[in-house]
């Protein structure tokens, strides 16, 4: 990419977005309607021009954990759904704009109904079940009265229900099947005939089939977006569509016994040409990259050695000369040069995380650049 004037730069490729949205539109199939999630700015992407590729690109609308996520995107003119809890500071703005809540008991339930009396608009909901996410929602026991008490509830519009895999990847695991049954089994005993019933997160969108088939007829899809980080995403053909590109400030043959970084973690054991790369772990780069982590210079694996500081990173230049290492140089943190790649699922691999912390972690000081 054009690195001009940067010293440090994401790169995001819409077209790979749409593409893999395109691709879950796909595998889900006519009967299913696609929501896309673009909470925490688009897992860290920038959520403007990636709702806007989306929503090109056919999505249903929009899934945030709040309503300050929810703002921007009222000039889309799309269904905007609330997936998290709602304080009443939240309530007045997400009323009057028509978002979509998520009742996760009775009290909520009353209390979005009295707001929306009070406004004279009538809110769609969807009741969220906790059929073994353990986090929010109806436990689905209690789930079937709790609906019947709500649906009499004035000027709410009780149109859909949901619930939340905390392990789908794996496909039909039993766990994850036994919260299917425990989910539909609600329905059938609450009576209450829904428009719009999804459990399909991303893992369930590339490993879990059930969550196609009637009567599920929408889905949540997030991180599958933007990159194969399952093994079953990368099977179906979805794509990275993000990569972080920094440069090299110097590059200095260091003597043997020369100590790299800070607490001297790392002591050559020969004269070693050391590169400086702007980049650390104020930009977002794990701590854990220390003195096990790669770049990529020209087109090559180049190990992290010494400790990650805030703004700069070492590297070793083996089988380079400092002549052919120029200040400006591009380096490859996340993404491929060449035949040599290094993916985001790396990086979470060794700070032992997921690729959401990774994404979410890149600091605001990284500049995003969209193609």
């Amino acid at each position: 990419m054009d690195m001009t004037n940067c010293r440090i730069a994401e790169e995001i490729d819409l077209s790979v977005i749409a593409d893999n949205f395109r691709r879950i539109r796909s595998i889900m199939g006519k009967s299913v309607s696609v929501m896309a999630v673009v909470k925490a700015n688009a897992y860290g992407l920038g959520v403007l021009p990636v709702a806007e590729t989306l929503k090109n690109a056919g999505c249903a609308g929009f899934c945030v954990s709040c309503w300050a996520e929810a703002e921007p995107l009222l000039r889309f003119g799309m269904p905007i759904q609330l997936l998290g809890g709602v304080f009443d500071y939240e309530l007045v703005q997400a009323v009057r704009h028509g978002a979509i809540l998520g009742i996760t008991d009775l009290e909520t339930a009353k209390r979005y109904s009295a707001e929306a009396v009070r406004q004279g608009k009538t809110l769609e909901c969807h009741f969220k079940l906790d059929t073994g996410m353990g986090r929010l929602g109806i436990l689905y026991r209690d789930a079937p009265e709790i609906i019947r008490e709500c649906v009499k509830l004035p000027n709410l519009a009780c149109k859909g229900i949901y619930s939340h895999f905390p392990k789908a990847y794996d496909g039909e695991s039993s766990f994850a099947a036994e919260q299917v049954r425990r989910f539909l089994g609600v329905i059938e005993a609450s009576g209450v005939k829904f428009e719009k019933i999804h459990m399909a997160n991303s893992d369930a969108v590339s490993a879990f089939g059930r969550t196609h088939e009637p009567p599920f007829n929408y889905a949540r899809a997030g991180i599958v977006m933007y990159g194969p980080f399952s093994k079953s995403a990368a099977e179906l053909g979805f794509k990275p569509a993000v990569s972080l590109y920094s440069r090299l400030v110097s590059a200095r043959m260091m003597p043997a016994g020369w100590s790299i970084g800070y607490e001297r973690t790392r002591i050559l054991e020969k004269d070693t040409l050391i590169g400086t790369v702007s980049a650390g772990y104020a930009d977002g780069l794990p701590l854990a990259l220390t003195n096990r982590g790669h770049m990529l210079f020209r087109r090559k694996r180049c190990p992290v050695i010494g400790r990650i500081s805030m703004d700069y990173t070492t590297i070793e230049l083996d089988g380079f000369t400092a002549e052919e290492c120029r200040p400006g140089d591009t380096v490859t943190l996340i993404g491929r040069d060449g035949e040599a790649e290094i993916p985001a699922e790396e990086w979470a691999e060794l700070k032992n995380t997921h690729v959401y912390d990774i994404f979410c972690s890149v600091s605001p000081r990284v500049p995003r650049f969209y193609r």
